[in-house]
């Protein structure tokens, strides 16, 4: 049996382009389905909600800043920690109305399709021999391009 759980918001996010100062209020609607008799593992952020980066949702490729969404992650973030259970479906519905233009609406669902307890034996964790663990080789970051 699962229980589903919905959250709304609304928040309004000012971007300085330099030249003007853009405003865009976000309508978001959280519907999360969990089934409280599972407990197990904590699940991937992929498919939990109750983990989520509201500004790369928001914006994956020029995030607003953080200090305009931190407080809206945090109170998010408080109302969805008292959910239990094992989140089976997570579906996020987001529209941007921005001043003077038509609201744009995206959305994303993430659905767990088979869920399975296992014992993985210790050697599954192993390094295979002939290898060796490193530390990620990291590019340096490279100058962004006037827009």
């Amino acid at each position: 049996m699962s229980r589903r759980h919905v959250l709304r918001v609304s928040f309004t996010v000012a971007t300085d382009y330099g030249s003007e100062v853009a405003k865009e209020r976000f309508e978001a609607t959280l519907s999360l389905w969990t089934a409280p008799e599972l407990d197990g593992p904590e699940p991937l952020a992929e498919i939990d909600p109750r983990r989520l980066d509201l500004g790369e949702i928001m914006d994956p490729v020029r995030k607003p800043p953080a200090e305009q969404v931190e407080e809206v992650e945090r109170q998010i973030a408080e109302d969805l920690a008292s959910i239990g259970g094992f989140p089976l479906e997570g579906r996020l519905e987001l529209t941007r109305h921005f001043a003077g233009g038509e609201p744009r609406g995206s959305g994303r669902t993430v659905m767990l399709d088979r869920f399975e307890k296992v014992d993985v034996p210790a050697s599954a964790f192993r390094v295979p021999a002939g290898f060796a663990e490193r530390a990620p080789e990291v590019d340096p970051p490279r100058r962004s391009l006037p827009r």
